[in-house]
């Protein structure tokens, strides 16, 4: 058997103000700052109400409204180990977002997880799979390099060319 996991790396990168003026010039970009600030706003405020919603024991919490909240189920009362880092500037210009942020992440300590170690049968593992055709192709690389196999120049590029693909294959799952 293979353990399996993932790992996710957020940034939630606070909330984002609309406030402040901006010059002709600068308008088209605003535009697209104050429409990518509305999504970052949304997406927070819907994690913010799965949060609560969990925290209440809610029996049904609705992980869909959002790709963040869809992308961190497993972390939000699921079957992962999560930690959150709430970083504040203890300034009284900023005590509305420090006080918003401790309460997120006061909500979050309440939020029960279901951690179990997930494993995979090691034979039908892709990733078990495709480490072993990438070991065989790199040895018959190396073997083709060294002139033990007297194969044509397309032989060597294609087998290198495999290697090279299951690499990149492996490095995205």
């Amino acid at each position: 058997k293979a353990r399996v996991g993932k790992l996710l790396l957020v940034d939630l990168a606070g909330s984002e103000s609309n406030k402040g003026s901006i010059t002709a010039v600068e308008q088209t970009q605003e535009g697209l700052r104050q429409k990518q600030s509305i999504g970052i706003n949304r997406a927070l405020t819907i994690l913010g109400t799965t949060v609560s919603q969990l925290k209440k024991g809610d029996p049904h919490v609705n992980y869909r409204d959002s790709a963040l909240t869809m992308l961190l189920k497993d972390c939000l009362g699921g079957n992962a180990r999560a930690l959150l880092i709430a970083q504040v500037i203890p300034e009284a210009a900023h005590e509305e977002e420090m006080l918003r942020t401790l309460n997120f992440a006061h909500a979050m300590t309440t939020v029960q997880n279901r951690v179990k170690v997930n494993t995979v049968e090691a034979s039908n593992s892709k990733l078990i799979t495709m480490q072993e055709r990438q070991a065989k192709l790199a040895e018959q690389a190396r073997a083709l390099k060294m002139g033990k196999m007297a194969e044509s120049v397309a032989e060597q590029a294609r087998v290198q060319q495999e290697l090279q693909e299951i690499t990149a294959r492996m490095l995205t799952k």
